[in-house]
């Protein structure tokens, strides 16, 4: 995966959303600067995670399979700044929103999201032309704390916390989605019960595609193990290609990285 020579280099901007900047970048090759990116990246919560750790992926998912993408810190995050934890699930959506309002120029367009950016991508599919879904160790959260501030939803009882996602308000936004839909989990994960992934899977009954992939070997920080093992991160490459392609071609899926895939077509 030797890339250092032949990066692209990402187009850096910044959206205005109430009283802050938000900053993200876009990277496309230089020929299609004038296009809208393919792939919105969602990332986190945890109060670690900004759009870099996506940055590898990226390029990849550029260089091999062009795919153009476009990704951005949430407030609290990354270079967009702030305190961490105090937007709420409504705000970070909304920050989401006003994020494919400036960038996708209401072509459809694909969103892989990481843990709360999963849930943030399934509250933006009602309201924008989504073709295609890769939710990568996803949290769900209940309507009773979409309100509620990330820092307070993250200091309630711990053994409570889990629970919120049976109740959650997203279950109908899978049942009546069409598009490719990949669950990414982790085998190792301690964070999000396994059932999350399988209620995903059986609810997307009228997508045009859906699996469940399982990466051996990891924990919740998914992306960032992925970036310490290049086969990981090929394979989790072609995994995200294949969701977000929109040729009807099919080729046999071959990826590798001892991903354990569960796939089927809707009804």
């Amino acid at each position: 995966m030797a890339m250092a020579d032949n990066l692209f280099q990402p187009e850096p901007f910044f959206i205005e959303f109430e009283q802050v900047y938000l900053h993200g970048d876009m990277l496309r090759p230089p020929d299609k600067v004038d296009y809208p990116p393919a792939v919105l990246f969602l990332h986190g919560a945890d109060r670690s995670e900004d759009r870099t750790v996506f940055n590898v992926l990226r390029q990849l998912l550029l260089s091999q399979y062009g795919l153009s993408s476009c990704a951005f810190d949430f407030i609290g995050h990354g270079s967009t700044g702030g305190k961490w934890g105090c937007s709420t699930l409504q705000e970070c959506t909304a920050q989401a929103l006003d994020m494919v309002d400036a960038c996708f120029d209401c072509q459809p367009f694909s969103i892989v999201g990481v843990g709360m950016g999963a849930y943030t991508a399934l509250k933006v599919v009602p309201e924008d032309s989504v073709s295609n879904l890769v939710l990568i160790t996803p949290a769900l959260y209940s309507p009773e704390v979409y309100e509620t501030t990330l820092c307070e939803v993250f200091n309630q009882d711990a053994p409570d916390a889990p629970k919120h996602w049976k109740q959650t308000d997203v279950w109908e936004v899978m049942q009546g989605f069409q598009g490719k839909v990949s669950i990414v989990t982790a085998s190792q994960d301690q964070m999000i019960p396994p059932e999350i992934a399988t209620r995903l899977y059986s609810q997307a009954g009228v997508a045009r595609e859906r699996r469940i992939v399982e990466v051996p070997g990891s924990s919740h920080a998914l992306i960032a193990f992925a970036n310490r093992h290049p086969a990981i991160l090929s394979s989790l490459a072609g995994v995200i290609a294949d969701t977000c392609s929109l040729s009807e071609a099919q080729e046999p899926r071959l990826f590798g990285g001892g991903f354990l895939v569960q796939e089927g077509q809707g009804s």
